[in-house]
């Protein structure tokens, strides 16, 4: 079935699962979960057309179109496709073959959810998505990207270049292609010293890996945070250099605790915290890609984007 799907409509499905698990009634995939997935998935196409578009706020936003389920599911179980949801990956199909396209991607996703004209659509309109000129938009983004033409004429040439390359520059080319190659997709051991030595500002936090809907980030912390909550997200702080002090408010009282190198703590969704150092601190976090760093707080110290790396 999903033969023609690219890597990053096969991952905007697989991020639709993991929401449907943890909001709604966990019995189907719905056209708002294929929403939040291409919204975690698609967010340099969603900026490409709407320059001026927070994705990570737009996914907070997305959030109110279906309720958490307060009894959640395993996020491995293969929940079916609803009727309607169907019909939205029908219609991304039908705006392929449209487009003259060999495979169907993020940007036919979103107009096939604007084409089925559900709450999915109409949350899209609130944020300057209209059918008709996001069709053009789309149009236009494929055609100035590396899209499917495109891409099939740079390997063409790319073929062709190395046919004539002599057998030592050949040999050359080969290595160099296997290392991006192997930088790529393979396995590869990361240095969190040498992330974390790659920038210096306080409460900024980078990515540093992504698996299973899940965002790795490194981040510094010195002086005292903002109290915040997430209120669909489970956050954990491990602590990888200095001693983090965790303020929270649990049945009412506020609480604190101290967490040292080696340790961590995993923060429920819906509990306001505040974390707060003294000297510096290096620590990583482990949480669903798209969550806010100030939750449902707004400040100077909130981060939209945050930075890979």
């Amino acid at each position: 079935m999903f033969e023609r799907y690219t890597e990053k409509a096969r991952r905007t499905i697989f991020f639709a699962r993991y929401e449907a698990a943890q909001r709604g009634d966990g019995q189907f995939i719905e056209p708002e979960h294929l929403l939040m997935g291409l919204i975690r998935e698609g967010r340099d196409m969603l900026r490409a057309l709407q320059p001026d578009i927070r994705t990570e706020g737009l996914l907070q936003a997305s959030y109110s179109l279906v309720p958490v389920n307060r009894n959640r599911m395993s996020t491995s179980v293969d929940l079916p496709l609803s009727k309607n949801a169907k019909r939205v990956l029908a219609y991304a199909g039908e705006n392929s073959e449209r487009f003259g396209h060999q495979e169907i991607d993020t940007h036919h996703f979103l107009l096939a959810l604007l084409r089925q004209n559900g709450a999915s659509a109409r949350f899209l309109q609130q944020y300057g998505f209209d059918l008709k000129t996001t069709r053009e938009k789309v149009r236009n983004f494929v055609s100035n990207s590396s899209g499917q033409t495109q891409s099939a004429s740079q390997r063409s040439k790319l073929r062709q270049l190395i046919a004539s390359l002599p057998d030592a520059k050949l040999e050359m080319a080969i290595a160099l292609l296997s290392e991006m190659i192997e930088e790529k997709f393979l396995m590869r051991k990361v240095s969190i010293a040498e992330k974390l030595a790659t920038f210096h500002e306080y409460y900024k936090p980078h990515i540093v890996g992504e698996l299973n809907g899940q965002h790795v980030k490194v981040v510094k912390v010195k002086g005292d945070f903002v109290w915040h909550h997430h209120e669909h997200e489970d956050e954990m702080f491990l602590i990888i250099k200095g001693a983090l002090r965790m303020d929270y408010r649990e049945d009412g009282e506020e609480k604190t605790m101290t967490l040292q190198p080696g340790e961590f703590v995993i923060v429920p969704r819906g509990m306001e915290h505040k974390p707060s150092a003294e000297d510096e601190v290096h620590l990583m976090l482990f949480e669903p890609a798209g969550t806010l760093n100030t939750g449902n707080v707004r400040s100077e110290l909130t981060v939209d984007e945050p930075a890979t790396i």
